[in-house]
């Protein structure tokens, strides 16, 4: 009888844990949830939302920020160089959600959707690739897993450019436009001329920063980049 009372017990703690797990399964999406909808800009199809639910759901994202932060433990190492700060996050959602919406007037109207400008706008939809679950899954998984923002939109904003990135290739820094700064201002300069009637080498040219924003600012010279 002992024996038997024993083994119920522990199949209901054994039930518990699961529904725990699938509980945080859910609120936490892992790759493998998200893997068909990234990166955000291969969606092709389009859903259309209502203009006042996408509201709700980005300021519901962003209101969560330091609570899923919290849960999610990421604040452990908030003093080291590579934690994410609230104003970054604040910033990267945004961004999802404009990769997410399909033209500027959506955009706008969402931002300033507290405003009383947007009051009697509240009724009409907008197009947007993700689905307001698809939003909350990917934000999530981004925070869960520090997935890099560029990874999770496909793209990376460097210079003057949108420039197509992914896992394996490393996100342009902001650092690196002095080098297309300095190269420019050389092709500008008294030996321009001599620069631009030689090919130039592109070594390991990742994502193409370099090579693409000479080819595009230099005037046309430059020759072609190379890969290593």
């Amino acid at each position: 009888m002992r024996a038997t009372a024993q083994r119920l017990l522990r199949r209901r703690l054994l039930a518990c844990r699961g529904a725990q797990a699938r509980s945080t399964s859910s609120t936490n999406p892992g790759k493998s949830e998200v893997a068909g909808i990234l990166p955000v800009c291969n969606i092709e199809k389009r859903v259309s939302l209502p203009l006042c639910d996408v509201v709700a759901s980005y300021n519901a994202l962003k209101g969560a920020i330091d609570k899923d932060l919290g849960s999610l433990s990421i604040w452990a190492d908030r003093g080291s160089a590579e934690a994410p700060g609230r104003e970054n996050l604040e910033t990267e959602l945004r961004w999802l959600v404009e990769d997410a919406l399909s033209s500027d007037e959506d955009r706008r109207a969402v931002f300033r959707g507290g405003g009383s400008g947007e009051r009697q706008q509240q009724g009409r939809a907008v197009r947007s690739r993700l689905s307001l679950d698809e939003l909350g899954d990917v934000w999530r998984y981004r925070l869960r897993e520090r997935v890099p923002i560029q990874y999770i939109l496909g793209t990376a904003a460097w210079y003057d450019l949108e420039l197509r990135v992914g896992p394996g290739v490393l996100i342009p820094r902001p650092e690196t436009e002095v080098l297309l700064d300095y190269a420019l201002e050389a092709l500008r300069g008294g030996d321009g001329a001599l620069l631009a009637s030689g090919p130039w080498l592109d070594l390991g040219t990742g994502s193409g920063a370099l090579a693409i924003g000479v080819a595009l600012h230099g005037g046309g010279g430059g020759g072609g980049g190379g890969h290593s």
